[in-house]
């Protein structure tokens, strides 16, 4: 008896092997989708998800880089005031006193406010003057702020210290001698 390919395929089971599974629907062997076919539902729909999180985190980064570039211009901003405030003060152009949160004239769309401390220091001919520049933002604003110390000699900053000396001599506890002027 002469088997037909029909009849082959009904009496042995095996020969329907992957391969030929493959090729009744269209697909060659070795290849992940048929020929001519488009991307399915759920590639698509990945592929989408995983573009859409890339997206967002740029955008992050780009949110946070343009935070930290206005920070960084605001620091800058507040140095070089810092900065022209301590050369005002050195070229006696402003005088050279104790201030607490002053404002600041700027072309500028943010307020900014300066104090000045002057303190002794261990050196008797140096007097430590601080200069303390913040913008006047409320906390919840994150202001910038920035401080500059230097060491002046007593002279320039002899407007403070003037007082402080004249305090000292007077309780020094020597009295006037006035016993000169009663006996002449």
């Amino acid at each position: 008896m002469a088997l037909t390919a029909k009849n082959r395929h009904a009496a042995e089971p095996s020969a329907r092997t992957p391969r030929s599974f493959a090729i009744q629907r269209g697909r060659k062997t070795g290849e992940g989708r048929p020929s001519g076919s488009a991307f399915t539902l759920l590639e698509v729909i990945l592929a989408l998800a995983i573009l859409a999180a890339a997206v967002a985190m740029i955008g992050e980064l780009i949110g946070y880089a343009g935070r930290s570039a206005s920070n960084s211009e605001a620091e800058t901003r507040a140095q070089m005031l810092a900065i022209t405030l301590m050369d005002e003060m050195i070229s006696s152009k402003t005088e050279l006193s104790e201030r607490s949160r002053e404002s600041l004239e700027v072309d500028d769309t943010t307020p900014w406010v300066y104090s000045v401390s002057l303190e002794r220091t261990k050196i008797s001919s140096l007097t430590s003057v601080e200069v303390l520049v913040e913008q006047d933002l409320e906390k919840r604003f994150g202001p910038v702020k920035y401080r500059l110390v230097r060491w002046l000699p007593k002279n320039l900053a002899s407007s403070k210290d003037e007082g402080e000396a004249s305090d000292e001599s007077d309780s020094s506890g020597e009295k006037p001698d006035d016993s000169e002027n009663e006996n002449a």
